[in-house]
């Protein structure tokens, strides 16, 4: 009768060995299905994180065009109010000079007239 006791528990420790079997085979199968989760999401992680640096230098390189935009932007508004003083002195000397014509036209005409009288006392 021992042999009946001793293979009903053999009969049960197999079974429950199968068992154990199943479940650890079911946990390692879950186990690389989680880890093969876990390496897509860090893949995506890494993904994002390539993403994030390119934009952050993208950003970086357009302020620095911004910058360098304003600069020449600033540049021109200085060259611009140069040129506009500039203007405004060589509109001031075109003024003068165009008066000092007319003084001279004026002078002339009077030293016209002078010779004519001149030349009438003559004749």
């Amino acid at each position: 009768m021992q042999s009946t006791g001793s293979d009903e528990g053999l009969a049960r420790a197999k079974k429950e060995a199968e068992a154990k079997l199943i479940r650890l085979r079911t946990l390692l199968n879950k186990k690389t299905v989680l880890y093969a989760e876990l390496m897509t999401n860090a893949r995506m992680l890494m993904d994002y994180d390539d993403q994030m640096v390119l934009n952050e230098e993208e950003k970086l390189r357009l302020t620095q065009d911004i910058d360098v935009g304003l600069l020449k932007l600033l540049q021109k508004r200085q060259l611009a109010v140069e040129l506009a003083d500039q203007l405004a002195e060589k509109k001031e000397e075109y003024k003068a000079l165009k008066q000092y014509i007319k003084e001279l036209d004026a002078r002339c005409e009077h030293l016209k007239q002078e010779l004519k009288e001149k030349d009438d006392e003559l004749d």
